[in-house]
């Protein structure tokens, strides 16, 4: 087993997943059959044989859904073959209640907060303000988005706090504002302009797309085209967003949204302003949806869960309150057999933005607890190399390699890792005692002819 590709997203309870197991045979001469179990928080979910054909590799799909919220631990199991050191990998997944959302901008809120959370009803999205002092990294933390809404114009410290949110891997919705124009300049990799329109072109609808973005997937075709009648008052114009980048645009051809990367997050821009100075577009059927697939779509890549090998420090960039301990827990031996449920504390030194967990020699999880408990894991796991880079060779290749009178040493059901060992360090041994006996041996012939001129000397004198 070479990997797992787990999702890198904050998943919900209840929802249906997918992992991909990347699972190959190194054998070029004969068939590999065994088992493959998937463990979810020590319960296994899926049972079922593998057949990979000589050389095979395959990515194998595990479809299951999460019971419980929080952080996740997940294990895949292979029965066992000869090298068992990757037959056993771990996995993480943060599986939340509901998405958490952090409206900010002070402005004029109403439409946006009945988009995000509607009253009197039960969503899946958890609205919640920053404070009365502004943005904190402890506020923006807390978020799988962040909602940037009309109001004042974000201090310096506010717009370092959410472009560092986005860029550690949240989601970020902004509308884009004249009082906003230094944050989305700073935030954006294209740098916009950002200019005011004259105040007789400012009405206008949006071009049909050619394709269906995936923003307006709750529509069928025919709603779509009716959404493209829906009139907005925008005052603003925006330049320098490449084609690529642009989800939908007004008849005029300028962006009215626009979607980037920002570091390890993602930010989609909305060109308009949420409120009736906007238009008809906040009272139509088309405005909740069309938001809440917007936040959906950008909270798909917040909080990426975590995965090291063995023997390499883990860095945690997340905001916590302190008082940080780290642990960990997981198999205790090399050979895979062994495992505990217990946990051992683990060292770890702060540093910008987190702090730097010291490595592990072993595959297992670390867990990040404060105050409140578990703020976070991360699965520690092997490194697949050992036998997915392996290049095929004859059983005389090998033997001859090792420097071996014969197959004997690897031969039987035994433990290869433990042979080989056995094989190469018997080699070594040799080696040495080789080595060592061909010094002593010139030792002996350097004394010898010493001797040998000194008798020559007195014989002739």
């Amino acid at each position: 087993m070479e990997d797992i590709l787990s999702p890198s997203v904050v998943i919900h309870r209840g929802e249906v997943i997918e992992l991909k197991i990347v699972l190959r045979n190194t054998a070029q001469d004969r068939k590999a059959v065994f088992r493959m179990s998937v463990f979810v928080d020590g319960e296994r979910i899926i049972n079922r044989e593998i057949t990979l054909m000589p050389g095979e590799k395959r990515n194998e799909k595990a479809a299951f859904s999460v019971s419980n919220t929080g952080w996740v631990r997940g294990e895949v199991r292979l029965s066992r073959d000869k090298l068992a050191f990757d037959d056993r990998r771990f996995f993480v997944l943060n599986a939340s209640e509901k998405i958490k959302v952090l409206l900010a901008g002070g402005g004029d809120e109403f439409y946006l907060k009945q988009a995000v959370s509607p009253e009197g009803s039960n969503g899946d999205m958890q609205l919640y303000k920053p404070g009365l002092i502004g943005m904190t990294s402890k506020a923006a933390d807390k978020a799988d988005v962040i909602v940037l809404g009309p109001g004042k114009a974000l201090w310096k410290e506010d717009i370092e706090i959410i472009k560092g949110f986005i860029e550690k891997g949240g989601g970020a919705l902004i509308f884009v504002r004249p009082e906003h124009k230094k944050a989305i300049q700073e935030i954006s990799a294209f740098s916009p302009d950002i200019l005011l329109r004259n105040k007789e072109l400012r009405a206008f609808s949006l071009q049909v797309p050619l394709k269906k973005p995936a923003l307006l997937s709750p529509f069928s075709e025919e709603e779509v085209k009716e959404f493209s009648r829906v009139r907005f008052v925008n005052d603003i114009f925006v330049r320098g967003i490449p084609e690529n980048a642009i989800i939908l645009r007004f008849k005029d051809r300028s962006p009215f949204v626009w979607k980037e990367s920002v570091g390890k997050g993602t930010a989609v821009f909305f060109v308009f302003e949420p409120g009736l100075q906007g238009g008809a577009f906040v009272v139509s059927p088309f405005f909740l949806p069309i938001v809440q697939q917007a936040i959906i779509d950008v909270a798909g890549k917040s909080k990426m869960n975590d995965d090291i090998r063995v023997g390499r420090r883990a860095g945690w960039d997340r905001y916590s309150t302190g008082n940080l301990k780290c642990y960990f827990s997981g198999i205790a031996g090399s050979n895979g057999e062994n495992s505990f449920d217990g946990k051992a504390e683990i060292g770890f030194r702060k540093k910008p933005g987190g702090i730097m967990i010291d490595s592990v020699s072993n595959p297992g999880f670390i867990s990040i607890e404060d105050k409140e408990g578990v703020i976070g894991r991360i699965a520690v796991n092997p490194e697949a190399k050992g036998e997915s880079d392996l290049e095929y060779m004859e059983g005389r290749e090998v033997v001859d390699s090792l420097g071996l009178a014969d197959a004997a040493v690897i031969k039987g059901e035994g433990n290869i890792e433990r042979e080989l060992k056995t094989a190469k360090e018997g080699r070594e041994i040799a080696g040495f005692v080789i080595f060592a006996a061909i010094v002593v041996l010139i030792f002996e012939i350097l004394i010898a002819q010493g001797k040998f001129s000194k008798r020559r000397e007195e014989y002739v004198g």
